[in-house]
């Protein structure tokens, strides 16, 4: 019964320990196609001489 809570507050662990492994993952993967987009962007609105803030905007405000 004594190691009863200890094996409930370990699972608890690894499953919070998952959750955090898959959010960064997905938030790194958001942040890659962010830039990726920013700099395909930057590279677009170099050639026709139109600026980024409409579109930085678009996802910071």
């Amino acid at each position: 019964r004594k190691n009863a809570p200890i094996m409930g507050t370990t699972i608890v662990r690894r499953k919070n320990v998952a959750i955090m492994s898959i959010t960064i993952i997905v938030v790194s993967r958001k942040n890659a196609m962010l830039t990726l987009d920013v700099i395909c962007h930057g590279i677009g609105s170099l050639l026709t001489g139109s600026t980024l803030i409409p579109y930085l905007s678009k996802y910071f405000f």
